[in-house]
């Protein structure tokens, strides 16, 4: 295929010169009468070589053409190879080695080439800017190859999206945020949340949105969306970057609530504790002149009731604002690794008597000898003993229940995370109570202070973990409420 080239340039010079004198010899013979046959047969040469340059030259026209064409097109796959250096069939983890072996291929028929043939400087041109072009082709499909991978597993989520809202990108961050394993249209994403779809097509370039959904094990989510829309090769894209900051939002709500609770318990404190003495003072000097003067004891007996309704609401109050202290002043975690066993068999006993006496079943599924989390054992000993407790109370007011059962396991995720359970058969949480279950206050039990779980929620934000709860209350269906504590 080399050998069909361009002629180098001594050969064309030569050829010129060997025309040049066929020319002088047939204008030499044929003003000689005498040399018929041999004039004939040097015009007949001299056709000859003339077809032959004029061949060749325009060989070297096409050859420049198909150059041209070959630069214009950044493909010299079928130029000047008998092989094809175009591996995209390759696996990606192949591609390096193949165009590396290519090359040195290329080079070596190249080099045997020019050893074969005369120096010929247009080909010489056309192998280095092949092996040029090549090489910067190899680099950005490597560089390709490295975008992609860096998009599929970044932490955050991208999706985007054409005209027609046919997905182009949807990459695992995405998926795995939006509980999908594949999506063709926009549509196809309506499941994660119901204002999700009517969200993202109203978002403007620049803009930015929170939407609230779920994941499939039911935990909350709060997505933050922002939105791009690039105009490419006539058509139009919007690219959507999106990631979970729940964790994030109660982090600021309970550094909020925790600002909020100092400020009224060293308010409070420093009020009502003046009252409380008073009324203490009140009521004994009341009961002393009762005894002293001997007056009419009515009047005594109010105004000591009076005093010790005082003294007794205002301890009350102190004693709740000591439950502020305790939400506003939760000690630092001490992690070290333990074994969930420990833990289940210390709750277990805690509460093992109790519950046969309330006859509730408390069944435990012991974890294995080598079920190990990094954590604060007393810390999750608590949460453990806040939320059996929390059950226990809400199956001991169904009278109706014969078969009262509190249920505690624990197991690892697809992603490897520890989760542990707790969950009993009662009559469940509503849905409007269980969005502010996690609020400090709010209690759906009668005389609740409501600090229980707001408590446990910020003990596992502490071990960097999360608690989710599910609840079902249609009786048609297996009531119950289940809390989940995941640990990252």
């Amino acid at each position: 295929m080399a050998s069909k080239m361009l002629y180098p340039r001594p050969r064309i010079l030569a050829s010129l010169l060997v025309l040049l004198g066929s020319m002088l010899a047939f204008c030499f013979f044929l003003l000689e009468e005498d040399y018929l046959f041999t004039t004939l047969l040097l015009g007949a040469a001299l056709i000859y070589q003339i077809a032959l340059l004029l061949k060749t030259l325009m060989s070297a026209e096409g050859e420049l053409t198909e150059l041209l064409e070959a630069l214009r097109n950044d493909d010299f796959s079928t130029l000047v190879l008998p092989f094809s250096l175009d591996e995209k069939e390759a696996p990606s983890e192949e591609k390096a080695l193949k165009a590396k072996n290519l090359k040195q291929k290329a080079q070596h028929f190249w080099k045997q080439t020019l050893q074969n043939s005369p120096p010929n400087e247009l080909r010489q041109a056309v192998m280095e800017a092949y092996l040029h072009f090549q090489e910067i082709r190899q680099n950005k499909e490597r560089d390709h190859q490295n975008l992609l991978t860096i998009i599929q597993h970044i932490g955050m989520g991208i999706l985007a999206y054409n005209e027609k809202e046919e997905i182009e990108l949807l990459n695992l961050a995405a998926r795995r945020l939006l509980g999908v394993n594949k999506a063709e249209k926009l549509d196809d994403l309506q499941n994660f949340a119901p204002e999700w779809v009517s969200t993202v097509r109203q978002l403007k370039t620049g803009n930015r949105a929170l939407v609230k959904g779920k994941k499939i094990n039911g935990e909350p989510i709060d997505v933050s969306v922002y939105a791009i829309e690039i105009n490419r090769r006539g058509e139009s894209y919007k690219y959507l970057t999106f990631q979970n900051i729940h964790n994030e939002l109660l982090d600021r709500e309970m550094e909020a609530w925790q600002n909020l609770l100092r400020v009224l318990t060293h308010e409070i404190m420093n009020s009502v504790a003046p009252i409380s003495s008073l009324a203490a003072t009140i009521a004994d000097e009341s009961e002393y002149l009762k005894q002293k003067y001997n007056q009419n004891p009515l009047d005594f007996d109010d105004m000591q009731l009076a005093a010790q309704t005082i003294q007794r609401r205002s301890e009350s109050l102190v004693n709740f604002m000591a439950d502020f202290r305790n939400l506003s002043k939760l000690p630092e975690p001490k992690f070290e690794q333990v074994r969930l066993a420990e833990i289940f068999t210390h709750v277990e006993t805690l509460f093992k008597a109790d519950l046969q006496e309330s006859e509730i079943l408390f069944q435990v599924e012991m974890p294995a000898p080598s079920f190990f989390i990094t954590a604060d054992p007393m810390l999750i000993e608590q949460v453990l003993i806040n939320l059996v407790k929390n059950a226990a109370q809400a199956l001991e007011s169904q009278d109706d229940n014969e078969h009262k059962k509190i249920c505690l396991k624990s197991f690892r995720n697809e992603q490897g995370q520890a989760i542990i359970s707790v969950k009993d058969n009662a009559m469940g949480i509503d849905a409007d109570a269980i969005s502010k279950i996690f609020i400090p206050f709010f209690s759906t039990k009668k005389g609740g202070s409501g600090i229980g779980l707001s408590l446990s929620q910020q003990i596992m934000r502490q071990h960097k973990g999360s608690i989710s709860v599910i609840s079902e209350t249609d009786p048609q269906k297996a009531r119950g409420t289940e809390f989940k504590l995941t640990f990252l």
